[in-house]
């Protein structure tokens, strides 16, 4: 964290520019630029996932009917922010960075919500949290219906914490449904 700061400070300094940063609005924007791929992301993260709970239980799916049509909802947002401000995407980098990780956490942990209380639809349905929760709010923004807030650390950062709070639960998650899913020898007499 002394680093983001450390860098404002010099900038600051060396550019007399007291805002170090996107505005809410060009966050807001960024993220929903960024939203359909991050949401790919997504997909891949939980593929692996996917693969080791299937092993035990062979209901579990990702159903791609309706995550293809939650695909098509964001791509048209975000095709529809860079027609309306293309200059934000110069914040794309930065927001494909902080907001994936706070997204991965979110879709981790109601990935495993749904896991324990409705595997079937464990590997579909939690991607509406990470959307709702982020994305949603990110849209309002970016439209500029809401004016200064200072949610983005809130939203995009400190969930997903750069991707050590992403990282960390992803471990754990693998760990957990590797041993949950393990084949074990049967004894022989």
């Amino acid at each position: 964290m002394r680093f983001p700061m450390l860098a404002c400070g010099v900038a600051t300094l060396t550019t007399n520019d007291l805002h170090c940063g996107p505005t809410d609005q060009e966050a807001g924007r960024a993220v929903v630029m960024v939203a359909p791929l991050v949401l790919l992301l997504g997909f891949g993260v939980q593929w692996l996932l996917l693969a080791l709970w299937r092993r035990r239980y062979e209901e579990i799916a990702l159903r791609w009917g309706p995550n293809l049509v939650l695909l098509g909802i964001v791509s048209g947002f975000a095709a529809a922010m860079i027609t309306v401000e293309p200059t934000s995407l110069r914040w794309a980098g930065e927001a494909l960075w902080l907001f994936g990780a706070s997204y991965a956490t979110v879709l981790l942990l109601a990935t495993r919500a749904f896991l324990q209380f409705d595997r079937r639809r464990a590997f579909t349905l939690p991607h509406l949290a990470p959307l709702l929760l982020q994305v949603a709010p990110a849209v309002v923004l970016g439209l500029g219906l809401i004016g200064h807030t200072d949610v983005q650390e809130v939203l995009w950062i400190f969930p997903g914490f750069g991707g050590w709070a992403a990282g960390g639960l992803y471990l754990v998650l693998l760990v957990e449904a590797a041993i949950r899913t393990r084949r074990r020898a049967s004894p022989t007499g």
